[in-house]
């Protein structure tokens, strides 16, 4: 999903350079909200902001790249989404304006907005693959995964060569226990972008469901270069599965050095333990593992707090975008 929004963002951001005296005026105001903001200096950036999009309010540009810059770049999405909106408003016929309101709606968790908001987009524009992309990844969020697959097949039978549709095809088609098809969705995407590590350990899993061990670890052990902590933690993982606990313990051991807050290693790595009859280490990994877990939960009891206090506030602003300061 990241990704694709990326390179959506992408293309807002590359617009090409205002040519009129007036836009020029936006333009200039823009750069300095752009340097005041990398200066840490948010409030000041965002009024220059809103007066950067006052200079020429019928001028869809400068909202856009401006949600795109706060949403993609600085993932600040409570003063990305007013600009991301108002975007829209101007310019409701182009898939590239959704992009920043689709990633403010996903990365808070507002997964029913998000899939009434790329439904609505889709009405106006139903055969643009990014906006049939977008409400699948807006169904799979909501485990609706039939749906999904419908929708991210449209997407992919009117742009085939995107491997990011290949690559959530797949993802969807795990979730449906369709292992041969995610597969060959893993393939496809892979074919397309042979450096995405992450369909090889996906693509590895979906091998290691069909009980093709020896193809599945290979693309396991290709994804260990240079894939970070999720290939290592997915072969780990298989290893456990297999039995193979001992050489699991070194992979988990190692994940959670370099990441002491890794709740998913710690865990797997007391099961390890406790298989091998290790028990005062599992003991230990379990106690880890718990104190985790309560961390998690009062991070997402906070996060959901300052959500609310945030879409309470912005329910009693007038509409817009208005200069804020970021929490």
């Amino acid at each position: 999903m990241a990704s694709l929004m990326s390179s959506l963002l992408a293309a807002a951001l590359s617009a090409a350079a205002p040519a009129t005296a007036q836009k020029s005026e936006s333009a200039v105001l823009l750069e300095k909200g752009l340097r005041a903001y990398e200066d840490g200096q948010s409030g000041e950036a965002l009024a220059l902001f809103q007066r950067a999009v006052a200079v020429d309010p019928a001028d869809a540009g400068p909202y856009r790249r401006i949600a795109a810059y706060l949403a993609a770049q600085h993932d600040d999405y409570a003063a990305a989404e007013p600009f991301a909106r108002k975007a829209i408003e101007l310019e409701p016929d182009l898939a590239e304006a959704y992009a920043p309101l689709f990633r403010c709606l996903l990365f808070t968790r507002r997964i029913a907005e998000f899939e009434a908001e790329s439904r609505a987009a889709l009405a106006r524009l139903p055969e643009e693959p990014t906006i049939l992309f977008n409400v699948g990844m807006a169904c799979l969020q909501g485990r609706k995964h039939l749906e999904a697959q419908r929708f991210i097949q449209a997407a992919l039978e009117r742009d085939p060569q995107e491997p990011l549709y290949w690559f959530s095809s797949g993802e969807n088609l795990l979730k449906l226990q369709q292992f041969e098809e995610a597969t060959r969705a893993f393939r496809a995407c892979l074919k397309l972008d042979p450096a995405r590590k992450d369909a090889l350990w996906k693509l590895g899993n979906a091998l290691a469901a069909q009980q093709r061990i020896e193809e599945a670890e290979a693309q396991y052990l290709a994804a260990l270069k240079d894939g970070g902590r999720d290939a290592a933690l997915a072969y780990a993982i298989f290893l456990y599965e297999q039995g193979r606990r001992d050489e699991a313990v070194g992979y988990f051991r190692a994940i959670v050095e370099k990441r002491p807050d890794d709740r998913i290693a710690w865990n797997y790595l007391a099961r390890s333990y406790q298989s091998l009859r290790r028990l005062e280490q599992a003991r230990e990994a379990i106690q880890r593992y718990r104190e985790l877990q309560v961390e998690d939960d009062r991070r997402e009891d906070e996060a959901l707090l300052r959500l609310w206090k945030e879409r309470s506030r912005r329910s009693t602003e007038p509409s817009g975008p208005t200069p804020r300061s970021r929490e």
